[in-house]
């Protein structure tokens, strides 16, 4: 079931051909991404980044996994968080939002030992040990995997006991009076924006497209307690015009 009420105009791709769609589309619009990224959500991202990071109840020492991270705002976030001391690894398998993300600053700290790490991974098999990690946050990134049940089942494997979960993405509005505005904000401003200043309107459209099938909040906060995580919850941000929505649950332990 999708959050949506009327079915996507941008046919998304296939299982088999997703990930290399969304791959190479992220590397094409990199270099741009932040600033669509402040064009399309009025620069409210930067908040709702901050309020999933603050979900995270991080205290130093942590290692942090930063899933689907792009260009790595919540690393950076969460490695601030925990006044730079304790490790953050940002994962993406887009090369060149990896690379956008380190022209940003943040590779590494002074004394070496607390320290964003840069990593190439598919979040369907991450390339970590069992329990490896105390948190784990993905902002926008569960709509772009092959399998959003498998990514959580991956995540809950490289969690320790106890571990929290946040996700962050686009949501429909919690009061239904407002979604057709939102509707035409995602099918036609989105896509615009994207060709406009992006120079991809193909990828914006599939943004676009692939927000509109995502789970909803309520949808994807079920989804996380068959994958086994517990004292789940989810909120609209904002509450009734929507735009964003947070979902986290923790490992037992």
């Amino acid at each position: 079931m999708s959050h949506s009420t009327s079915p996507s105009r941008h046919p998304l791709p296939d299982a088999s051909r997703k990930m290399d769609f969304v791959r190479q589309g992220f590397d094409a619009i990199a270099s741009r991404y932040d600033l669509l990224n402040d064009l399309m959500t009025v620069g409210l991202h930067r908040l709702w980044k901050r309020e999933a990071i603050r979900r995270l109840d991080l205290r130093e020492g942590m290692k942090v996994l930063d899933l689907c991270a792009g260009t790595g705002d919540l690393a950076r976030l969460a490695h601030a968080r925990m006044r730079h001391r304790g490790l953050v690894a940002a994962l993406d398998f887009s090369p060149n939002m990896m690379a956008a993300g380190r022209e940003r600053g943040g590779t590494c700290i002074p004394d070496g030992n607390d320290r964003i790490v840069w990593t190439s991974g598919d979040a369907c098999r991450l390339p970590f040990a069992d329990e490896t990690f105390d948190r784990v946050v993905v902002g926008f990134g569960l709509r772009n995997v092959v399998s959003i049940e498998t990514a959580l089942r991956e995540t809950f494997r490289v969690l320790r006991p106890g571990g929290m979960l946040v996700s962050l993405d686009t949501a429909g509005p919690e009061w239904k009076g407002w979604r057709p505005l939102y509707m035409f904000h995602m099918e036609h401003v989105v896509p615009f924006l994207g060709r406009l200043f992006g120079g991809s309107r193909e990828m914006y459209a599939y943004l676009a497209s692939s927000s509109a099938a995502f789970p909803s909040p309520g949808e994807l906060r079920t989804l996380f307690e068959t994958c086994g995580f517990v004292d789940t919850g989810y909120g609209f941000r904002p509450r009734f015009i929507g735009g964003a929505a947070l979902v986290w649950g923790r490992r037992p332990g």
